[in-house]
């Protein structure tokens, strides 16, 4: 199911939760412990980890193609530094991974790199897959997020809308039949014309009842 996402970041972020207390070398695998807490890793690094992952064979082998002796050495010092690439952070748990896996996905992201590049330059339509069916396609200068599942959609949808712009009818707790709106403006407090009128009323009756008082017809002012 595709859907667009409202725009309207004031400021976008990528994070993750990564880091290892330990990581060694065993047969073709690394094998470790995450950190008890993890370390957040945001982007905006001088160097960014992708460079990072990218280049981290260039200390080994000058080609493209590396020498698979040298694989485990490159794998492990990465691992080290930054965590394991392909598994979600799990606090205190031990973690295993054939080096295999982490060259796989080194060549993955090589062709991901050259792919966006040549969109970026010749405009083409490039869509980078993610889990599950999940992926970011750039096309025509911008970039979208393709979800299958309704939930994820409607949660970065919330997200996309600048906070202010986030509101609940001052109606709410009489009769509005659609609260939670998105505002125009962030000083709006009703969701529609009509919820703003019975605002409006209700105000104007509780101003009479706290300045009135007297006879039955109400027309007696306080002294």
């Amino acid at each position: 199911m595709k859907r667009f996402l409202v725009s309207g970041f004031a400021d976008f972020g990528i994070e993750v939760e990564s880091g290892v207390s330990n990581a060694e070398l065993q047969g073709t695998n690394i094998t470790g412990t995450w950190l008890a807490a993890p370390k957040v890793i945001r982007t905006g690094a001088s160097r960014p980890i992708a460079v990072e992952l990218l280049n981290s064979l260039r200390g080994f082998d000058p080609g493209p193609f590396p020498d698979p002796r040298r694989l485990p050495e490159a794998a492990l010092r990465f691992t080290k530094k930054f965590g394991p690439l392909t598994i979600p952070y799990r606090a205190g748990l031990a973690f295993r991974f054939p080096v295999a896996g982490w060259w796989l996905a080194i060549h993955q992201l090589r062709n991901a790199w050259a792919a966006i590049s040549h969109s970026s330059r010749e405009k083409a339509t490039i869509d980078i897959p993610l889990d599950l069916g999940e992926y970011f396609r750039f096309a025509n200068g911008g970039l979208t997020f393709r979800t299958h599942r309704l939930d994820t959609f409607v949660v970065l949808e919330i997200a996309s809308v600048l906070a202010p712009r986030l509101s609940v009818c001052a109606n709410n707790r009489f009769d509005c039949r659609s609260p939670y709106f998105i505002a125009s403006d962030k000083r709006e407090k009703y969701c529609s014309e009509s919820c703003a009128r019975a605002g409006k009323r209700r105000a104007n009756l509780e101003w009479w009842n706290k300045n009135r008082k007297g006879g039955k017809d109400g027309t007696q002012k306080t002294r």
